[in-house]
């Protein structure tokens, strides 16, 4: 939703003209209502329920998918958050599959102990390459 009120500074431009704003309004909007829908009905974690619940509401209170997009210049610094998750998407989707086919030991759950480090060096990598 961010990304709806700042779309000079975190989307990258080369993609900005292909986006579908409508298309990514009802994504936005779906997301919203899963997100709300997964907080009010899980029971375990109350404080974590509530938390993601107050970040829905808030989303929605700051616009939610109805957020205007005006025009902005093109020659603005951005940051390319787009590109970024969408790189983590598919790299994601990559690694699970490799690792589902080719697991370390037997038994190997998909989100292991050691996800976190592997995230962290992703994050490191893309944000070094990036700069």
């Amino acid at each position: 939703m961010v990304a709806f009120h700042f779309p000079q500074y975190l989307i990258t431009p080369e993609l900005r003209a292909k986006y579908s704003v409508d298309v990514l309004r009802h994504a936005l909007f779906g997301a919203l209502l899963i997100a709300g829908a997964l907080s009010l009905g899980n029971n375990r974690q109350r404080n974590v329920n509530i938390a993601a619940f107050v970040m829905v509401i808030a989303a929605v209170a700051l616009g939610g998918s109805r957020v205007p997009v005006g025009n902005f210049p093109d020659h603005t610094p951005y940051i390319g958050l787009d590109w970024f998750i969408l790189d983590l998407l598919g790299s994601t989707l990559i690694f699970v599959v490799i690792e589902k086919l080719f697991p370390l030991y037997d038994g190997q759950p998909l989100f292991r102990p050691e996800w976190q480090t592997d995230m962290k060096h992703f994050a490191v990598n893309h944000f070094s390459v990036a700069s």
